[in-house]
This record gives C-alpha cells, sequence and structure tokens, in this order.
C-alpha cells in the first residue's frame, strides 16, 4: 500500500513538473523568437530606410561593411548581413555569414534554417528591383530548444525510484 501510494505521488509531481516545464519553455521559446524577429526587422528597415545606405551600396561594395556600421552602430553586433544581386549571386557578406553550416534561401521573407548546432533565422528584404538584403540572426540550437528531460534527469528518477523500492523491502 505504501509503494503504491508513493508511485501514484511520484508519478503526479513528475508530469506536474514536466506539464509545468514544457508550458514555460513553449512560452520562452515563442517570446525569444518574437524578441529576434523584432530585433532583425528593426536592423534591416534601418538600413532600408537610410537614404545613404541604398545609394552607396549601389555605386560601391566596398564600403558596405562601413556602410552597416555607421547607419546600425552597436545593433549590427551579432548579425548576418547578406546583399544579393538579382541572380541571387552574392555580392557581399559578413563577416561571420563564413561561420553558417548551410546555405540561405532567397524566398520567403521569413527563413529559419536549422542545423544540427545552429538556428538561423533571417529576413529577406528586397533593395529596389534588382537587389535582395538578407539581416539575420545565428544562434546556438541551444538558445531557442531547451531540453526538458535528459538523460541524467532520467537516471535521477529512476535512481528515486529504485532506491525507494529498496528501503520498502528491507524495511
Amino acid at each position: 500500500l505504501r509503494n503504491r501510494f508513493f508511485f501514484i505521488i511520484l508519478a503526479t509531481l513528475v508530469l506536474a513538473a514536466v506539464g509545468f516545464n514544457g508550458i514555460t519553455i513553449y512560452f520562452f521559446r515563442d517570446q525569444r523568437l518574437k524578441l529576434i524577429d523584432q530585433q532583425i526587422e528593426e536592423s534591416a528597415k534601418k538600413l532600408l530606410s537610410s537614404q545613404g545606405f541604398i545609394a552607396k551600396t549601389a555605386i560601391d561594395l566596398a564600403g558596405v561593411e562601413e556602410n552597416i556600421s555607421e547607419v546600425l552602430g552597436a545593433d549590427r553586433i551579432g548579425k548576418v548581413f547578406i546583399l544579393r544581386d538579382n541572380n541571387d549571386e552574392i555580392v557581399y557578406q559578413s563577416i561571420n555569414v563564413s561561420l553558417l553550416q548551410t546555405s540561405l534561401p532567397t524566398a520567403p521573407s521569413w527563413i529559419t534554417v536549422q542545423t544540427k548546432d545552429q538556428y538561423v533565422r533571417i529576413f529577406n528584404s528586397p533593395i529596389g528591383g534588382d537587389r535582395l538584403l538578407q539581416v539575420g540572426l545565428v544562434l546556438d540550437q541551444n538558445f531557442v530548444n531547451w531540453t526538458i528531460i535528459d538523460e541524467r534527469t532520467l537516471a535521477l528518477f529512476v535512481s528515486l525510484a529504485l532506491l525507494r523500492i529498496r528501503s520498502i523491502e528491507i524495511s
């Protein structure tokens, strides 16, 4: 009877904890992604609303890096910038694009690319009729997708159950 009572309470607590964690993780993931999208979109809008950036990138591709830094300032840190021509060829890419482990499509306007280690969120925005600006953020996969139960947690639950069974058998 004590064993059954223990396992009912343990199962209830485990289900409540997993349910609470699941809801919390879903909420925080959703809010994180909204914040990331907002930061990316604000950076893209700042660049696109800057006539100096658009004019300078049409004339001098060598100065794109300086133009982005000039327009965004500290907001450019951690973001990925790619400028493509009308043939989808990359004419400019920021230094951290080389860290990407995958290629980035040019459509639709919001892209999410996931690899084993990376979570990449990209906003595609046309500049004029012949160029495309891609602004994005590369994140660690664990930043976006938390694991609720891993091997250590499962081993802890099994150990607790086995210890409880063993202590009941001894007494």
